[in-house]
């Protein structure tokens, strides 16, 4: 029978303690690390622009972020654009009537309103004349400088919860034209 010297007797012994684990780091290794580390967060960055880019729409429309968007771009300086979203604007006025100084012309008014929570850029007026089978006799498309006073237009945008009146002054399409309808759109929407 062996004792526990007997098969410890043919090992070396060592003077220094033999320590398990890791080895300790050295600046080399630190620096690689911080490499990574960078690279990481620049990576990290360039995804939040792109998710930003991709999904800009939301963010300039999202009641949380276009504040914050404004304040950055204040101390940027640079210029948010103007949303356009013209499922927010709603028709709260309309008229078509002879016009008081032109013989076959109409008088179109119309009022509309920004239901949105963020100013939005004026929109283009779709006007359409449709006879009693609901087919189109006339339409046209008219833009904020045919349907505003010259003075509206530098602001560019209607403001939150506001409204806006326009007229548009239009030849009559005829006897045929029973029906109308006015529709607020914009090129990209």
């Amino acid at each position: 029978m062996e004792s526990s010297a007997d098969k410890t007797a043919h090992l070396p012994e060592f003077d220094d303690p033999l320590i398990l684990g890791e080895e300790p780091r050295t600046p080399a290794r630190w620096r690689a690390m911080m490499g990574y580390l960078a690279g990481c967060v620049i990576l990290s960055i360039c995804l939040l622009v792109q998710v930003f880019y991709h999904y800009q729409d939301y963010f300039l429309r999202h009641s949380l972020w276009r504040p914050l968007l404004a304040r950055a771009c204040e101390q940027l300086a640079c210029e948010l654009p103007v949303v356009k979203n013209s499922s927010a604007l709603r028709s709260v006025y309309l008229s078509v009537d002879p016009h008081p100084d032109y013989q076959d012309m109409l008088l179109v008014r119309f009022r509309v309103h920004n239901t949105a929570m963020y100013p939005q850029a004026f929109p283009a007026v779709q006007l359409s004349f449709s006879n009693t089978e609901q087919e189109i006799v006339a339409a046209r498309r008219f833009y904020p400088g045919h349907y505003l006073p010259l003075e509206l237009l530098p602001a560019g945008a209607i403001a939150q919860g506001a409204q806006l009146d326009g007229a548009l002054a239009v030849r009559d399409p005829g006897p045929n034209a029973v029906n109308y309808t006015l529709e607020f759109v914009y090129e990209n929407d």
